[in-house]
């Protein structure tokens, strides 16, 4: 039994069941490249707090702490990931899942202070929370902190490790959370079907391979390609991988209409045509016609996944031939087929890096990237509500969960270099009204970014136009 269990034991007074056997499984193709790169950036404290999923819920409403307490445990009760730590800290270490589903919940009662105080209070609080280490071997992997604010205003902080948990599973997390406390307090909520699927069997079964898929990502990864890299503000040799900065930038709702609108006239995605599009304006930009592009995806395939929590995106590569000569419904038709061929190989990244490890990679890079660019769809938090309290995000939080972005083949570790994000990496939201840049502020000054941002949005729109 993990020593959070004990320590939850001794403080709730429930039954010690230290006598029922911890349960090991393996890790999932997703979690051991995260962890790989994890380990590459701080081998000495590979718990650092650079991979948080930060969760925070302001409740103003008479709380039941006994029934958010009941909810929580019902909730690590139906997700076993949310009960796993590590057995080590090598480079193949396996889950540990405790059979004590009863996680801790420290309270803070901080309705002595004004309510203003409070608040400000609360909001320093998250922000400590996302900043503290995780003990990955003792855990838990799932920190949860009661902020009582005054008699009617709460603040629920729920602080995850990013290996036990992906963004869309903050919706799953809310949604079986309420149900659950909504159940416990008499009101009339539909009831959560049992699971399908265990995080258990995602795990396994991602980890048969296909051999026949080799040639395949040889033949897409041993052209000689140049680094594509954006012009920086300073010399590349100055680069700490220390410090990096988030751009938030909105796309024009006229623009995200067309992107909608063009999508469907062209049998495609608005992810496909916004890819298009990035792919030209990476091309502009550099001057760098053989890229191959970065993302990720839910990796969430079947109906039975789709309730689960845990830690799914896997990365999907793209290769395609930039030719600003051509029409960019060819382009985006073009960029349909390079999509549907990367899913009909998709392999897992350890797959993938044992099929092409051996190439000869010439002198793309430093060290030598499986892509050149990162571009990537991603899903807003809907927060689901509940049924018998008003619950709404709590302003205090301002942790992100930041994905992994970058892949890479050291010669002598495959992980020594991971973090290769010298590249601005471009995030949309699915809706295309927004997204994200994340960069480095040691190449990249913010004025910079925030021009490369309103250069896409213009490339995007230009395109869109242009064939219309």
């Amino acid at each position: 039994m993990t020593a959070w269990g004990h320590m939850f034991s001794e403080l709730s007074g429930t039954d010690d069941r230290s006598t029922i056997d911890d349960e090991l499984i393996p890790m999932a193709s997703a979690q051991e490249h995260l962890w790989a790169f994890i380990r590459a950036l701080n081998p000495a404290e590979p718990g650092a707090t650079f991979m948080t999923v930060p969760i925070a819920v302001r409740i103003r409403d008479s709380l039941s702490i006994d029934g958010i307490r009941g909810a929580l445990r019902s909730v690590f009760d139906r997700h076993e990931i949310l009960r796993a730590t590590m057995t080590d800290l090598g480079p193949t270490p396996r889950l540990r899942i405790s059979p004590e589903s009863t996680p801790i919940v420290d309270i803070v009662d901080l309705s002595d202070n004004p309510p203003n105080e409070a608040r400000r209070l609360a909001g320093d609080l998250a922000a400590r929370e996302d900043d503290r280490a995780f003990d990955l071997v003792n855990g838990p992997l799932v920190r949860i902190q009661l902020l009582r604010l005054g008699a009617t205003d709460h603040a629920l902080l729920v602080t995850a490790h990013h290996l036990v948990m992906d963004a869309a599973s903050i919706d799953i997390f809310l949604r079986d959370l309420w149900s659950f406390y909504d159940a416990s307090m008499g009101c009339t909520t539909a009831e959560l079907a049992s699971l399908r699927e265990r995080y258990r069997d995602f795990a396994v079964r991602g980890r048969s391979s296909d051999p026949g898929r080799s040639a395949y990502w040889r033949s897409v990864l041993s052209s000689d390609r140049m680094p594509a890299l954006f012009p920086s503000d300073r010399p590349r040799a100055e680069l700490d991988r220390s410090v990096y900065e988030i751009h938030q930038f909105e796309i024009p709702v006229a623009t995200a209409r067309a992107v909608k609108v063009y999508a469907e006239q062209h049998d495609a995605t608005p992810f496909i045509v916004c890819l298009a599009a990035f792919t030209r304006f990476v091309c502009r930009k550099t001057g760098v016609t053989e890229l191959v592009i970065g993302s990720a995806v839910s990796n969430r395939m079947g109906i039975g996944l789709r309730d689960v929590v845990g830690q799914f995106p896997e990365l999907m590569i793209a290769a395609t031939a930039v030719n600003l000569g051509e029409t960019f419904e060819e382009s985006t038709y073009k960029t349909r087929a390079n999509i549907l061929a990367a899913y009909s190989h998709a392999v897992s990244y350890h797959e993938l890096v044992a099929q092409v490890s051996d190439l000869p990679w010439g002198d793309f890079g430093p060290p030598n990237q499986l892509f050149q660019a990162w571009f990537q769809f991603t899903g807003k938090v809907q927060f689901p509500g509940s049924a018998h309290l008003q619950v709404e995000p709590f302003a205090g939080q301002r942790g992100t969960a930041i994905p992994t972005r970058s892949y890479s083949l050291g010669a002598s570790n495959p992980y020594s270099q991971a973090w290769q994000s010298e590249n601005p990496t471009f995030e949309l939201d699915d809706d295309c009204r927004g997204g994200v840049v994340q960069y480095n502020s040691s190449l990249f000054d913010e004025s910079s970014v925030l021009n490369l941002a309103a250069e896409f949005i213009d490339c995007l729109a230009i395109c869109i136009a242009a064939d219309s």
